[in-house]
């Protein structure tokens, strides 16, 4: 056992989702608490979990934290667990995750009906049941899909560093648009950074007010490719619309980056779309999946991930040649940088992930499910996925 805890997200982090309940941090994957705020402060749950941070091996649940530190050379690896190092432990909540609802005007390949009210629709429409993984019963015995939230108006923000915002779509959602008002009108919009994550299909002056009451404002567009990928792997993207958005985001808000998850979808052709997305001169980061896994990069045969990283090596190189970075004006030096340090991170995720034949298993039965369901087709994208898709 560990004199002192391997994570302090437990005592100074929370995730709240009213389709899934309470957790320590939204990278967490594994049980989470169903029921309301007050409740997990007062649950087993909780106090078991503190107890899981003093193992010597870090929890499977753990797996974001783990595979991004496993990819450290990345010039702007990151995780959440090294993120909470630099706050006390006894310090107070510092970081919450909010997500009010699961209402969306997407359905994401790699979302569930838990975070996306489409997703739900046609779980139903399917099924004629919806089966998607919600917790079936509340804490009172009761049966029922979500969870009230609302006493996360009652939760101490005092010490809160930071709030996202995520969704469902958080632009779409009421619930989301009085919460922004609530800490927009109080002493706390001087002190805490606010995150919002949108997938970018909502640019309407309304939304804008309300995020431009926003004092210290982080924008995340959860943009995954750009054209006919972007729309495949995003079910109900425009990309023309979200381009003109993304646009329009960057030029009204200082703080503006794209949030982009790296899937079995969108990288092993990421050569297709990858120089009209960084060509928006946004600042990209990457989102690793890990489930469901027929979306993990784990399903992507090596033989195509290598092709990949070939070709971004060779891509940095072209944006480097010839280039005198003392030169430049301090703006194009920093968006040039930008690109070459996105570049460097997808090779350094795209090597950390390792191919499983079984991945490669779901993602082929997963894909061509939904594709019956949706009338789409991946083989209508890129010849590789046929490849990929049937390759023995």
């Amino acid at each position: 056992m560990r004199a002192k805890p391997y994570c302090k997200a437990p005592w100074i982090g929370l995730a709240y989702e009213s389709t899934e309940g309470c957790k320590p941090c939204c990278e967490w994957s594994g049980e989470v608490f169903f029921g309301t705020h007050t409740d997990y402060l007062k649950s087993d749950y909780l106090k078991d979990f503190k107890e899981l941070m003093y193992e010597d091996e870090m929890h499977k649940g753990c797996t974001e934290c783990i595979h991004n530190e496993q990819k450290a050379e990345a010039e702007n690896s990151w995780s959440r667990r090294h993120w909470f190092e630099k706050f006390d432990i006894e310090g107070g909540l510092v970081r919450l995750d909010y997500r009010a609802g699961n209402k969306c005007n997407m359905k994401c390949r790699m979302c569930w009906a838990g975070a996306s009210s489409l997703w739900e629709e046609e779980n139903i429409a399917v099924n004629g049941t919806d089966l998607s993984n919600f917790k079936q019963q509340n804490n009172d015995g009761s049966n029922g899909p979500t969870i009230d939230t609302s006493d996360v108006y009652d939760i101490d923000l005092s010490s809160v560093s930071e709030i996202s915002i995520l969704g469902g779509e958080p632009s779409i959602d009421m619930k989301v648009r009085n919460f922004i008002d609530y800490v927009t009108k109080s002493k706390l919009n001087d002190g805490i950074e606010i995150r919002i994550t949108t997938n970018a299909s909502n640019a309407s002056k309304k939304w804008f007010d309300s995020l431009n009451r926003i004092k210290d404002l982080k924008i995340m567009l959860s943009v995954d490719a750009a054209g006919a990928i972007q729309d495949y792997q995003r079910s109900g993207s425009d990309w023309a619309k979200i381009k003109k958005n993304m646009i329009k985001y960057r030029d009204t808000f200082e703080h503006v980056s794209i949030h982009l998850t790296a899937t079995a979808i969108n990288f092993p052709v990421l050569d297709t779309w990858w120089d009209e997305l960084l060509n928006l001169n946004i600042p990209t980061d990457f989102v690793v999946v890990h489930n469901p896994r027929s979306q993990s990069l784990n399903a992507i045969p090596t033989s195509y991930k290598e092709d990949q990283i070939k070709w971004l090596e060779q891509w940095r190189q072209k944006m480097s040649l010839g280039v005198i970075f003392e030169e430049m004006d301090d703006k194009t030096r920093d968006i040039l940088n930008e690109k070459l340090s996105s570049a460097k991170e997808a090779i350094a995720i795209l090597t950390a992930s390792k191919y499983k034949k079984w991945f490669r298993a779901e993602f082929k039965k997963e894909t061509l499910r939904l594709d019956a369901i949706r009338d789409e087709s991946i083989f209508d994208l890129d010849p590789r996925f046929e490849e990929m898709i049937n390759e023995r």
